[in-house]
């Protein structure tokens, strides 16, 4: 039998803290609307991950022509994705919200396949996914 690692409790730690992460963003926007809500988590996520690079020493700031490209990743990847998905939750029940998160495999494999026919790549394996 396989021991249990500290990598195994940080991953249970993980699934726990997104398991519960719809349940408590719903009760959190009977306090504050969406858009509050979710400014109040950028700024503290900034903070929080500011501080953590700070911490370790691995604050670095982008190359020049990086610049453009993460905005746009920023933008679309992380703040169009978290308005949509605090509205959603805003508009819908928890359990709705849930059941359609844990869909995300599925919408993504259909959309892979329809948008890049060579994925998923003929040797599956450690990295297939950014071949």
């Amino acid at each position: 039998m396989k021991r249990i690692t500290l990598a195994d409790l940080y991953l249970l730690i993980v699934a726990m803290i997104w398991g519960a992460n719809v349940a408590v963003v719903k009760s959190a926007l009977e306090e504050l609307g969406p858009l509050p809500f979710n400014s109040l988590r950028f700024l503290i996520a900034t903070v929080l991950s500011w501080l953590l690079l700070a911490a370790t020493g691995n604050l670095s700031l982008p190359r020049r022509q990086d610049i453009p490209r993460l905005l746009v990743l920023g933008l679309t990847g992380h703040m169009l994705y978290q308005v949509l998905f605090i509205s959603g939750i805003n508009l819908t029940s928890a359990g709705n919200t849930a059941l359609l998160l844990a869909t995300i495999p599925i919408w993504v494999t259909a959309l892979a396949a329809l948008l890049a026919p060579r994925f998923p790549p003929s040797r599956p394996g450690w990295g297939s996914a950014s071949q």
